[in-house]
């Protein structure tokens, strides 16, 4: 009789352990599938995003993506020719400009790895060659040295404001500049 027992248990436990497995089975498709549907929907939306920065990276004209009425857009333009920028960079420069109270103003910053005066010098030559009246100044505190240029054209319509930070391995430059909405309809972005 004790084998007849033994031999029911065993049965039996083979029963559960079978029952067990194919429950852990399950449970692991299950979260399998679920982790599946989650991942695809992510990776749907990641591509519904990007499709559509495409479509508005392309809506947008090259190759200086002036477009009025279009801010951000006209934002990363190039500033006008008019505007100098060094040539000799380390990064290529960012650009930022935007309309206020009928004047186009904007902005140019990048780095040089030239010494400040060279770079000083640079913008003061450009400009007074530019017809712009030119107020120049140069300091130094410390380990640091600055150096600002301004010009403005006789007529008041254009004007920049550079200034020059320099330290052992770089030299940053921000140009900020303003002219009348006008005038910067007719001026060529740089290229």
């Amino acid at each position: 009789m004790k084998t007849e027992s033994s031999g029911k248990n065993i049965a039996l436990w083979l029963i559960l352990g079978g029952v067990a497995c194919a429950g852990l089975i399950v449970i692991f498709i299950v979260v399998f599938a679920v982790g599946y549907v989650k991942r695809t929907q992510a990776l749907r939306q990641a591509q519904a995003r990007t499709e559509q920065l495409q479509r508005m990276n392309d809506a947008t004209p090259a190759p200086n993506r002036q477009v009025p009425g279009n801010p951000v857009a006209r934002a990363t333009a190039p500033p006008p020719a008019w505007v100098p920028i060094y040539p000799d960079l380390t990064r290529p420069p960012h650009f930022f400009r935007h309309e206020e109270n009928g004047m186009m103003k904007g902005r140019a910053n990048f780095d040089t790895s030239d010494p400040i005066e060279k770079v000083k010098d640079f913008f003061e030559t450009k400009l007074k060659s530019g017809g712009f009246e030119v107020a120049a100044n140069k300091a130094k505190a410390r380990i640091l040295e600055s150096a600002e240029v301004d010009g403005k054209k006789s007529d008041g319509n254009q004007s920049i404001h550079v200034t020059i930070h320099g330290a052992k391995v770089k030299t940053a430059v921000l140009e900020t500049y303003e002219e009348p909405v006008a005038a910067s309809a007719t001026s060529a972005p740089q290229k």
